[in-house]
C-alpha cells in the first residue's frame, strides 16, 4: 500500500488534534483545588497548563506571579525556563518586560537578577521562593 505524503499529513494532523482534545479534557476533570496546588507547587512540568485551566475557569491567577518569578531566579536552568514559559504564555505583560529586558532563562543568574529588578519593579512583584 502506498501512502501519499497528503495521507501522512492528514493521519499525523488528526493524531495531534485528537491529543490536544484529549489533553485538554484530561485539564479540564482536574478539581480546582488541586489545579491551584500544582500552579503553586514545586512541580514545573504543570505551571503553564494549570494556570491556563485555572483562567479557562475564571479563577484569579495573579496570587501566583510571584512564586513563579521567584522561578526565574532558579538555580535550575529547566526550572528557570518553565517559568519563563508560563509567565509569557499566560501573563501578556510578561511577555512584553521580559523580552524588553533581554532576560534568558540559560543565562547566569547573577546576569538575570540584574535584568529583572526593573521588571519586578515595574510589575510590582516582590518574588517569593
Amino acid at each position: 500500500m502506498d501512502l501519499s505524503t497528503s495521507t501522512i499529513a492528514f493521519l499525523l494532523a488528526c493524531v495531534l488534534v485528537g491529543a490536544y482534545l484529549w489533553n485538554s479534557k484530561r485539564w479540564a476533570q482536574v478539581p480546582q483545588d488541586r489545579l491551584q496546588a500544582m500552579a503553586g507547587g514545586p512541580d514545573p512540568s504543570v505551571w503553564k497548563a494549570s494556570l491556563r485551566e485555572l483562567q479557562h475557569r475564571g479563577v484569579d491567577t495573579a496570587p501566583y506571579v510571584a512564586h513563579l518569578a521567584a522561578r526565574l531566579l532558579a538555580p535550575d536552568a529547566s526550572e528557570r525556563e518553565a517559568a519563563w514559559g508560563a509567565l509569557t504564555d499566560v501573563y501578556p505583560e510578561w511577555q512584553r518586560d521580559l523580552t524588553a529586558c533581554g532576560y534568558q532563562p540559560e543565562e547566569d543568574v547573577a546576569v538575570s537578577r540584574g535584568k529583572l529588578q526593573p521588571v519586578f519593579q515595574h510589575l510590582h512583584v516582590h518574588p517569593t521562593s
